[in-house]
């Protein structure tokens, strides 16, 4: 494992998943990304492509924008979803809900490291089951 990237949210959680994928994994570098900057959607993708495992939140502000990132990067990934956010089981093959499934993140992420990049009919299993994850399209008025 080389890199992993943060993409998040919220600075405060990410520095503490990055201090925890350090100190407690062993992870060597980790990169963080935030998804509600506007104007980091290139550096967000260019650093995307280039890591090896994605700790992604699925939600940004009530938009899937973190899932759909997620799907586009076919990359290895744990997605976040925080209690509250969508009503969807404490964890599943590419996920966790916190702080519920809090006690089982360093396992999940060893697991999801060892395994290949979910592919994109997982996605789309997990839309069907949750249509609040689908691309939402935009209309102009």
């Amino acid at each position: 494992m080389n890199l992993t990237n943060i993409l998040s949210k919220d600075i405060d959680i990410a520095e503490a998943l990055r201090r925890y994928l350090i100190f407690v994994l062993g992870v060597e570098e980790v990169e963080i990304c935030l998804l509600n900057d506007p104007y980091g959607h290139k550096e967000r993708v260019q650093k995307a492509e280039k890591s090896d495992f994605l700790v992604i939140d699925g939600i940004v502000d009530e938009k899937p924008m973190g899932f759909q990132f997620a799907k586009e990067m076919e990359k290895r990934v744990l997605l976040l979803f925080y209690t509250g956010e969508i009503d969807i089981e404490g964890e599943g093959p590419f996920w966790l809900v916190l702080p519920f499934a809090l006690d089982r993140l360093g396992d999940k992420i060893k697991e999801l490291m060892e395994q290949p990049a979910p592919d994109v009919e997982e996605y789309k299993k997990l839309e069907m089951r949750f249509p609040e994850l689908r691309e939402r399209k935009k209309h102009h008025g």
